[in-house]
């Protein structure tokens, strides 16, 4: 499978979300807020690429793959006892 990087325009597009702690070529680093609010929405039915077009992310630059992966990801993090961190 190929791996899907970030141009240098989507690094920038991404990085001036606040919701962004770290992002590079080939990760971005959500912060645990952003993580709490997009487990809140999936929770309320919300889908995925809805709930992050809803907290000001562009889905189309993160991709298929890491939507399924992110979410997939967090509700397993959102269910731990130390929970996000």
């Amino acid at each position: 499978m190929q791996r899907n990087y970030f141009t240098d325009e989507e690094i920038e597009d991404l990085s001036k979300s606040k919701w962004v702690k770290r992002i590079s070529k080939a990760n971005i680093v959500f912060t645990n807020e952003f993580k709490s609010e997009f487990i809140r929405l999936l929770n309320n039915g919300v889908g995925p690429s809805k709930a992050l077009e809803s907290l000001g992310i562009n889905y189309k630059l993160l991709g298929k793959n890491r939507i399924i992966n992110l979410s997939r990801r967090l509700k397993k993090q959102s269910t731990r006892p130390e929970g996000f961190n």
